[in-house]
């Protein structure tokens, strides 16, 4: 948005349109005459005159000029990326507002992909089955998080296996639960699990006083 110049710009004048927050221009100019860096890529944000923050891509060589070799060159190139920042931005956000939802839920929610790894969970599925609340557990098997969990019971469906649509599993320490399955487009599986223990032993004592009456 700055009207075209034919005079060189000053690393003054270009820092002062930079968001601090992004780089620093005297830095890279240092490590440039310097020569710890024969080259220039960074990603940064330039304020335009109408007063918003424009993202630039900017990626250079440097090279010694042909006719001085002690007078340095950078020729290279920089873009606009403010769009694709955008769409960076609005997926991370869509994503962090997903990772809220599913942990709000009172149930076990975990989701696999098609070759049966884990992609993402909530903190109820770490509980449910005794597992460490800071293991990294994206992209381990079903399997290798049975081995992990203390309370196993986990849905380790083969590939070509239909997941059925619900089912009771009890964990080994007694605790029953309802899970329900649902497979994704890519061949996943979507699975809730809900704790039911309690009413199953209330049904038991419902039943158990039937009979006596």
């Amino acid at each position: 948005g700055l009207p075209a110049r034919e005079t060189t710009l000053s690393i003054g004048e270009l820092s002062a349109l930079t968001h601090p927050d992004d780089i620093n221009l005297q830095d890279v100019a240092d490590d440039v005459l310097s020569g710890r860096t024969s080259w220039i890529d960074h990603a940064f944000r330039v304020r335009h005159s109408a007063g918003h923050w424009v993202w630039l891509r900017a990626r250079a060589d440097v090279t010694s000029d042909l006719a001085d070799q002690n007078r340095l060159q950078v020729f290279g190139i920089a873009f606009d990326i403010t769009e694709k920042k955008r769409i960076e931005e609005f997926g991370r956000q869509a994503d962090m507002r997903l990772n809220d939802a599913i942990e709000s839920i009172s149930e076990s929610f975990v989701l696999w992909d098609a070759d049966r790894r884990l992609t993402m969970c909530n903190s109820k599925f770490f509980e449910l089955h005794g597992i460490d609340a800071g293991m990294q557990l994206t992209g381990k098997t079903c399997e290798e998080i049975s081995e992990i969990a203390l309370y196993p019971a986990l849905p380790c469906h083969g590939q070509d296996t239909p997941a059925p649509a619900s089912y009771l599993c009890q964990l080994d320490d007694g605790r029953w639960l309802n899970v329900s399955e649902r497979r994704t487009r890519d061949g996943g599986i979507v699975s809730v699990g809900t704790d039911i223990t309690e009413d199953r032993k209330s049904t038991r004592l419902n039943s158990s006083h039937r009979i006596r009456s």
